[in-house]
């Protein structure tokens, strides 16, 4: 079975990290990105199958990163 690519939007380090870990535990690939404009760069690099997005970000928040994405 191959693994599933999951983009985590997140700026606060310590949730991101530990939403990685978790992922990754249970064998997905993750990409972690801190803030809305990394997000969309990360999107475009690495066309994961699944984005998880926190609401209130710096720059970009997930309303207008997925909002940009889904475009």
């Amino acid at each position: 079975m191959e693994s599933r690519h999951i983009l985590i939007v997140e700026d606060e380090a310590s949730l991101g990290r530990i939403l990685c870990d978790t992922l990754r535990a249970a064998g997905y690939s993750t990409t972690l990105a801190t803030d809305g404009v990394a997000g969309l760069e990360a999107f475009d690099s690495h066309r994961p199958d699944l984005v998880i997005a926190d609401i209130m970000m710096p720059r970009l928040d997930g309303y207008q990163t997925c909002a940009l994405i889904k475009n």
